[in-house]
This record gives structure tokens, sequence and C-alpha cells, in this order.
């Protein structure tokens, strides 16, 4: 229940990512006025593709600060107190935003909150979940990104449209009425109730014990583990001992700067420096060949379209989907 609880930031997440694909075009009749014609008379905006696309800084940063945040203020509060409150102040500012600039800040803050949210979602499904059910559970963090993608798109197709017949010639299905806000003012929803699922959860043992809190790693138990006094506090003894040998290990861990050392032509020498560094180089080449691509359709769309689209001249025609 609670990795299900903690999986509405991941059904968030999806969702933000999903929402530029049905929502764009009404945007582009409603706020972005720097519209010109394309190629084959495609309707495009410059401004529309950068608000687009500009969510992945904000992830980027959200995602590196993620793991000290997690460390500071819990996996609970990550998500109760930052991912959740952020994402409803960002999707209220873009459901009431008029300008182009006020619709990409927020869109950037909202990727903050995403890059938040998809470090601290698997993290905590992986130290509250029992370990025979860490693996299933694991795979609830994509299967609910994918239904907050699956989610978007189906409410924005059901959405009353219009179609939109701009000066280049174009005929464009768009969301009528500002339908795009509607979608907006679902995922401030969508945050809210975040919070108020946050502070129902309970905090991971492996945080709490790490914090020397024992006491309170020992409830969370409890109440994970459905009251199972003896399960709790065999599972407290682990994380215990887990926790002595990391800070163990820690003056051996592995630096971001010897990575780079081992990275260089000329860098740390020896045979297993020698031994790891080819297979790291192409770990890193792999990942970074894969972030580079588009992660999205609409993203591909945003990144790779060009010109721009007069604005519309006139509408036409309104219907339903449903």
């Amino acid at each position: 229940v609670c990795a299900f609880g903690a999986a509405v930031g991941a059904v968030v997440f999806g969702y933000s990512l999903g929402f530029s694909s049905p929502a764009l075009p009404g945007m582009e009749d409603d706020v972005f006025a720097d519209v010109e014609c394309g190629k084959d008379d495609a309707v495009t905006s410059a401004l529309a593709s950068l608000w687009s696309s500009i969510v992945n800084v904000g992830c980027m940063v959200g995602a590196l600060g993620g793991a000290r945040l997690l460390d500071a203020v819990g996996r609970r509060g990550a998500l109760a107190a930052v991912a959740g409150p952020v994402y409803a102040a960002t999707w209220a500012l873009t459901a009431t935003a008029t300008t182009p600039g006020a619709l990409i800040g927020a869109r950037v803050a909202l990727g903050v909150a995403v890059g938040v949210a998809s470090v601290a979602v698997p993290v905590y499904v992986a130290e509250t979940a029992p370990p025979s059910l860490r693996g299933a559970l694991g795979a609830a963090n994509q299967l609910a990104v994918t239904l907050g993608i699956f989610g978007v798109y189906l409410i924005g197709f059901l959405l009353p449209h219009e179609t939109i017949r701009f000066d280049c010639g174009s005929d464009v299905r768009a969301m009528g009425g500002g339908g795009w806000r509607v979608l907006a003012w679902i995922g401030c929803g969508g945050g809210c109730f975040l919070v108020a699922v946050g502070l129902l959860l309970p905090e991971t043992p492996s945080w709490l014990a790490r914090r020397a809190r024992l006491d309170a790693a020992e409830r969370s138990l409890r109440t994970l583990r459905g009251g199972d006094d003896a399960r709790a506090a065999l599972e407290l003894r682990e994380l215990v001992a887990k926790r002595d040998k990391d800070a163990a290990e820690a003056d051996a861990a592995v630096g971001f700067g010897e990575i780079l050392r081992m990275l260089a032509p000329g860098g740390v020498g020896g045979p297993v420096d020698g031994a790891v560094r080819a297979p790291l180089r192409i770990a890193l080449a792999v990942m970074l060949i894969q972030q580079s691509r588009a992660a999205s359709l609409e993203d591909a769309r945003a990144t790779f379209s060009t010109g721009a689209v007069p604005r519309p001249r006139q509408h036409t025609q309104t219907f339903n989907t449903s």
C-alpha cells in the first residue's frame, strides 16, 4: 500500500511529461504569439518548442540535487514537502499563465519536481518493500509513469475540441475553450493529492536508522510489516549492521575526481584501474547516447520542428470527441 501511495509521485511525473502533446496546439493558439508556417504548412512555434523541451533542464537539476535532498529531509519529506507542493504550485501557475515567460518558468520548476520525484519514488519503494516483494514493487514506479502519460492523453482526448484554421491554410484540431488549462488544473490536483498521501506515509526505516532514530525506525517497521514485532526487530538489527558497515566503507568509496582520473588516457595506474577503465568509458558513452535521444514523441516534435506559424485567424466547427 505504501509503495503504491508513493507511486502517486510517479503518476504526476508521467502526467507532466505527457502534458505537452494534447495541450500544445491549443496553447499555440492561446498564448504563444511567434507562430509561423513551416514546411508543408506545418504549424509550429519556437517559444512553444522551447516550453515543451525545457522541462528536461529542470529534471536534470532536480535529479542531481535529489540525492542530497533525500538524505536531508527523508524520502517521505522529499515527496510530501518538496515534490508535491512544487507540482501543485507550478501546475497552478501554468493554468493561470497568460505569457510565454510565465509558462516557461513554470515548466522549468515543474521539471525540478519531476527530477526529485524520479529519485524519491524508487528509493522509497525499495526501502519500504519487504525483500520478497522488492523486485515486483520496484516496477510500480515505471508503471505509474506510464499510467500518468496515458491518463493525460486520455483526458486530453475526451475534452471538447475545435478545428483551428491558420493563415497558412492548415487545419489543426485543438482543445477548445482553454481546455489545456483544465488539464493543468488536474495536474495541480495531482500535486495536492501527493502532499496528502505523503503525509500519511511512514518514513523509511533505512533513513531513520542512518539518522540514529532507532525507536522511530522500529515503529515504521512495525507499520510496514503489519505489526509483526519479531520481524520488525530482526530487520532493524540488519539495518543497523548495514549502517555500520556502510560507515566503515565510506572512506574507501570512489569519488568523482577518481573516476575522471580513471577515464583520462594517462589516468590512475594499476591492474585494477586498467581493467575497469575501458568498460567504464563504454558504459558512460552508452548512457550519454541514450540520454541525448528524444525521450518521447512530444519532446522530439518540440526539439526538431522548425519554422513558426502565423496567428490563427478564425475558429470553426466545435465538437466533442467523447
